[in-house]
């Protein structure tokens, strides 16, 4: 499906509010020293400057702003990013997060064969976002979080279309010992109580030359959703299903820790290898039925509960060669997520629209309680390789240049269950199961690039970048019921007819046959796929008044990379793009206590994804 959409805004602002109060018993009090723009060095651009001097839409929450705002995870800072807007999934769990800047979102991520995000996320040097939704770091001894609105293609690439979020872990520090421990209790008024014990430590190992710094969490958070009883008949059987009763059910904890080495090999060049492990799991729902249950309420059937568990291995080389910087930097991720979620709600009301409940019977032929629980496996695997090379940042004519190389595969399966459904009714080889998905797929992205500066005058100066892209994104699989069903599933099967079922080739382990893939001259089968390249580009030209006061002007684009219909016949669809028109102003006043940031900008969507 393909769109124009044209966005026009000005001067966004942002403001904040808990919806749920919280008593906090104690916490380590943050530092009451005062803090300020001009002070703030950030690396938007793959060089340190100050956050005032950058030509660029972009707000920084340092260190001290992340204590003095009490921000533990994606949700509490999001809500001080002006231009930043985030949704969660349909059951709103943690871990899955949709995030937009400026509007730019169709809301069809978060599931396998959708789009890919319109925002790019990092933690360090990695790009965190995947297919279904970015990781949720908890937010501790982190150095900033950098939000920079409008396309970033030319540094970022892929996804990077509307905006970026950098997570900047504090780094290690072989020049003295520090450490730190905060500690909390709270309570939900009315509700669940909770807690968390956060600490850090940073020990030179070998002096002036080795560090490492540790750093572990371990969050409880109390619950605030009741699930009390209800009662409903099914209008075909005449079953009547009474909801299971709790309270503050979505309790949550999340455990974590994090480790870097900084290994300073001589006066230019240093490693900094990297491990980061978090796990959080859950109970109960994270959405209420406030119409029909009450506030804060629902009326669940079933159990309700999830974990999301990642770990991250790396690290960056950075030096010089002459006097240019040189870095390296390689990561891989790799995430796995599962939840179980009442879905009982489907069931009903088609069976009190169409009465669908009639078809939905045991083995001996009885109708049964046609309800559903929706159980869904990620598995999740991230490679990212950058090398790129900065000419000297006091030098007139500056440069940075680069190559880039991404591999992200998502093994995906979401099962839509009915208890003591019939098996000749169930999708083959799995008693019970009305609906299936199960596919895997596979993203790579290459890209070259490159960004100069031209100092025209000692107040003036030029930018301009481009990006050169490629992606090939493949997807394989099965999806759909029994064949006694519509007509989806076994009905579309590839290739013969094999297997202890009669059906096609399954290429996915797991699945009953392929009926999401290509299928050969040969009679093999092949994934589908959907590839492409082109080219993003930034031209930008500042004006620096004075000190305190600066004028810029820019064009950007950003991309993202095209994907898999996967119904039927249907075509790949390509990459969208947006160009971006911006004119702002940086400015300082009163002895730089007081900053003004004012930007106008208009976007063009095109070829808009729509899932």
């Amino acid at each position: 499906m393909s769109t124009k959409n044209k966005l026009f805004m000005a001067a966004l602002f942002s403001t904040s509010a808990l919806a749920l109060p919280t008593v906090a018993l104690a916490q380590a009090a943050p530092d009451s020293s005062t803090e300020r723009a001009d002070d703030i060095v950030v690396t938007a651009q793959k060089r340190a400057e100050s956050l005032q001097a950058v030509p660029l839409s972009i707000v920084a929450l340092t260190d001290k702003k992340l204590q003095d705002l009490q921000v533990r995870n994606f949700q509490d800072y999001a809500q001080f990013l002006p231009s930043v807007a985030f949704s969660r999934g349909s059951t709103g769990v943690p871990g899955n997060i949709s995030v937009s800047f400026r509007g730019i979102a169709t809301d069809g991520g978060l599931i396998g064969s959708g789009t890919l995000p319109t925002v790019g996320i990092y933690l360090d040097e990695q790009p965190i976002t995947s297919i279904t939704g970015s990781l949720d770091i908890h937010v501790y001894d982190i150095a900033r979080v950098e939000s920079l609105a409008g396309p970033q293609g030319t540094l970022y690439g892929a996804s990077a279309q509307s905006g970026v979020i950098r997570i900047i872990t504090n780094k290690p520090d072989a020049s003295k010992f520090s450490a730190g421990i905060d500690l909390e209790a709270n309570k939900i008024l009315g509700h669940g109580q909770g807690g968390s014990v956060e600490g850090f430590i940073n020990a030179p190992l070998v002096a002036d030359r080795i560090a490492l710094r540790a750093v572990g969490w371990y969050v409880s958070n109390g619950g605030y959703i009741d699930s009390v009883r209800r009662s409903r008949t099914f209008r075909s059987s005449g079953i009547t299903q009474t909801s299971l009763v709790g309270t503050d059910l979505n309790k949550s904890v999340v455990v974590g820790l994090r480790a870097q080495l900084g290994i300073d090999l001589d006066e230019n060049w240093t490693v900094t290898p990297s491990a980061v492990y978090q796990k959080t799991t859950w109970d109960g729902p994270f959405r209420s039925d406030d119409d029909k249950a009450g506030v804060l309420k629902v009326g669940h059937f079933y159990p309700e509960f999830g974990r999301d568990e990642f770990y991250q291995l790396g690290g960056t080389i950075t030096g010089k060669i002459a006097n240019f910087d040189v870095t390296y930097a390689g990561y891989y991720m790799n995430r796995t997520f599962s939840s179980q979620n009442d879905y009982a709600d489907y069931g009903f009301y088609y069976d009190a629209i169409a009465g669908s409940g009639a078809y939905v019977k045991d083995d001996l032929g009885r109708l049964i309680d046609p309800s559903q629980l929706y159980v869904n496996h990620r598995v999740t695997t991230k490679l990212s390789q950058e090398f790129r090379v900065a000419s000297p940042r006091d030098a007139r004519f500056r440069v940075i240049a680069g190559v880039f190389y991404q591999h992200q595969t998502e093994l995906g399966e979401d099962s839509y269950l009915t208890a003591n459904f019939a098996t000749r009714l169930s999708v083959p080889g799995r008693p019970g199961q009305v609906w299936l998905t199960l596919q895997n797929r596979i993203d790579r992205d290459y890209a070259a690039f490159g960004q100069f500066e031209f100092d025209l005058t000692d107040k003036l100066t030029f930018t301009g970048g481009l990006r050169a892209y490629k992606f090939d994104n493949s997807l394989v699989g099965f999806f759909g019921v029994n064949t006694t069903f519509f007509g989806t599933g076994v009905r579309q099967c590839l290739g013969p007819k094999v297997g202890p079922y009669g059906l096609g080739a399954a290429v996915v382990p797991g699945t009953p046959c392929t009926n999401l893939g290509v299928l050969n001259p040969d009679g093999t089968i092949s994934p589908k796929q959907s590839k492409g390249d082109g080219f993003t580009y930034r031209a930008n030209v500042s004006y620096k008044i004075n000190s305190d006061h600066l004028l810029y002007a820019t064009v950007s684009s950003g991309f993202r990379p095209g994907g898999i219909n996967r119904a039927g016949n249907a075509l790949p669809f390509d990459a969208d793009k947006l160009t971006n028109y911006e004119i702002g102003t940086k400015n300082s006043f009163f002895d730089r206590r007081l900053t003004l940031n004012l930007t106008l900008f208009q976007g063009d969507w095109k070829n808009v994804q729509v899932t």
